[in-house]
């Protein structure tokens, strides 16, 4: 049995794609330790591996509206301050219970640079697109080849952190040249995915059919359809306000879920009797029964639905999404709209439109049924063999 190390972010869109993986290394008789905060302790125990608690990094987002704020160079730095306040913990942690190998998830920089100060082999779990070291795709949401100044400035301030760690890598090296990289969306997500060294990296898919199964959601007698917008990028309570006067008396049961941080569900007032709010659903159930699903596009809800055949309305907010919606809508499986273009006439009829379409359906059908299934096992393989220490997986 192997004691094996996974490093992730303690929030839901971080933790949720890879719970499948944590479960069958667990099944496989491994010993998993998973550094958590208490609000996501729970969540890692149903998978069977071992909740180890720390003291977590708050930082919230930033409000967009009412000017523009550099949403990439700020997540970039709230992932380096993650992983500055989180390396000494982990060292701390396991000095005297040093783990066979370091899996961590890809904004979870303290992971890999654990791996390397300790020279353990490291396997990064990507749970949104990949980048390699010479992607200058103009909408790159990395910024590490940006030249605004509050870019190069966070930028100088990682090699600087790199350095002090004695760990010999740029920031490019270290964020774009990993030892081993599954990824966990559809390769249909993925620019140009024949680009990437296919010993190096995996596209697993998003391994849903791993996971522990969320609780249940009754099955209506009706459409559903779901609109959320994730877990960070829900102070928008216009946003789900357009949503109940663009679906509402169109025969559907809509369910809105708003967050745990920014809105109360009493602030969008009387509700008509086909509208439901939650400040969070098991989005997998949910899914299982929607005819549609109205999404900011994030990579890991992307993911979800796509793997389920749910065509969708991408409204997408900041950072990648705007990518992943391209690309779904590219793909025939969603209708975008973009900034201001979501008002309720516009919903109302994109939502009729994709519903009813039988080129949308097929789309949707051949994108499921090309999501590799069993992509939790395929991941834990690859794992095992970096273990193992099989030739061509490591540096």
């Amino acid at each position: 049995m192997s004691h094996i190390l996974v490093v992730t972010v303690s929030a839901m869109g971080h933790i949720q794609p890879i719970r499948g993986i944590l479960r069958e290394l667990v099944t496989r008789g491994h010993r998993v330790s998973c550094p958590v905060s208490e609000e996501f302790a729970a969540l890692i125990a149903s998978t069977g591996a071992t909740p180890v608690a720390y003291e977590q990094v708050t930082t919230a987002m930033p409000a967009t509206e009412g000017g523009s704020v550099d949403l990439a160079t700020f997540v970039f730095g709230m992932n380096l301050a993650y992983a500055q306040r989180m390396l000494p913990q982990l060292e701390e942690m396991f000095d005297d219970d040093r783990p066979d190998i370091v899996v961590y998830e890809a904004t979870a920089y303290a992971g890999y640079a654990l791996a390397l100060r300790w020279g353990l082999s490291a396997v990064v779990l990507s749970a949104c697109r990949v980048s390699t070291v010479d992607d200058q795709r103009p909408t790159e949401w990395l910024p590490v080849m940006a030249q605004t100044p509050k870019a190069v400035e966070t930028r100088a301030r990682f090699a600087g952190w790199l350095a002090g760690q004695g760990i010999p890598l740029s920031v490019v090296d270290f964020l774009r040249r990993p030892s081993r990289c599954l990824v966990l969306i559809p390769r249909m997500l993925q620019p140009e995915p024949e680009r990437f060294d296919p010993t190096v990296y995996t596209f697993v898919g998003p391994c849903i059919d791993g996971r522990p199964e969320p609780e249940p959601w009754p099955a209506p007698d009706r459409p559903l359809v779901l609109v959320s917008l994730g877990t960070a990028f829900t102070d928008s309570l216009d946003f789900f306000r357009t949503c109940i006067t663009a679906f509402s008396g169109q025969g559907w049961l809509v369910v809105l879920s708003v967050g745990v941080r920014h809105i109360d569900p009493d602030d969008l007032g009387p509700l008509p009797p086909d509208i439901e709010v939650h400040r969070r659903v098991p989005q997998l159930s949910v899914l299982r029964h929607a005819s549609l699903f109205v999404t900011h596009a994030g990579a890991g809800s992307s993911s979800e639905a796509v793997a389920l055949g749910v065509p969708m309305i991408a409204v997408p907010q900041a950072i990648d999404q705007f990518d992943n919606a391209a690309m779904l809508a590219e793909a025939g499986v969603a209708t975008v709209l973009g900034p201001g273009e979501a008002t309720p006439d516009a919903l109302r009829r994109a939502a009729h439109e994709v519903m009813a379409s039988e080129k949308v359906a097929a789309a949707c059908r051949d994108a499921a049924e090309s999501v590799p299934r069993g992509g939790a096992a395929t991941a834990v393989d690859a794992i095992e063999s970096m273990i193992a220490g099989a030739p061509g997986n490591g540096r």
